[in-house]
């Protein structure tokens, strides 16, 4: 960089900053050779605590110091995990529909089975909306066999949703005729 064009003041910082003979050494901890930064191992003199004393054959030198710095990340995991997991690939999300009991003319809640429900509980929590609070909640299919697990649930299945009691006293009557179209 030429300082012809800079002002005096300015050609005066320019030229302090780019003298080497000013140079503390410090820059050549902070930089590996290849001039990129080394971070906090540059800066501090990084120690693991464990009661051994520092040495080339422990490998006890923090990360960006004078040890091979790719054998280092050959072993290593990444940092980052990726948002989707190996199980989660591939797998499609079940689609059912809830009934509510003695509703003759309901249309169902349609529910995704996504993250949200991630087990049973879940699904009954959230069917405690359909019945009145306070009674324990009972999922059956439409042959009114009781759901017990996430995996019974079906894609693009019907279920209804009632207490304990509704179940002793089934009536055919009460139950809407969505469910057994």
């Amino acid at each position: 960089m030429s300082s012809d064009n800079l002002s005096p003041r300015a050609a005066d910082v320019t030229a302090r900053l780019t003298d080497t003979r000013s140079y503390t050494g410090t820059h050549k901890q902070r930089f590996d050779e290849e001039g990129h930064g080394r971070g906090m191992a540059g800066r501090k003199d990084l120690v693991e605590y464990d009661g051994s004393t520092t040495s080339a054959h422990r490998q006890h030198s923090p990360y960006g110091s004078d040890v091979d710095l790719n054998a280092r990340h050959e072993h290593e995991k990444p940092i980052v995990r990726s948002r989707s997991r190996e199980t989660d690939i591939g797998v499609t999300a079940k689609k059912v529909t809830l009934f509510e009991y003695a509703e003759k003319h309901s249309t169902g809640e349609n529910l995704v089975l996504n993250r949200s429900f991630p087990n049973m509980d879940k699904l009954r929590e959230h069917a405690a909306g359909l019945l009145p609070a306070g009674i324990p909640k009972i999922i059956v299919d439409q042959n009114l066999r009781e759901v017990s697990d996430l995996d019974q649930l079906e894609n693009g299945g019907k279920y209804l949703v009632l207490s304990p009691h509704d179940k002793a006293n089934f009536s055919e009557e009460r139950v809407p005729t969505a469910f057994r179209a």
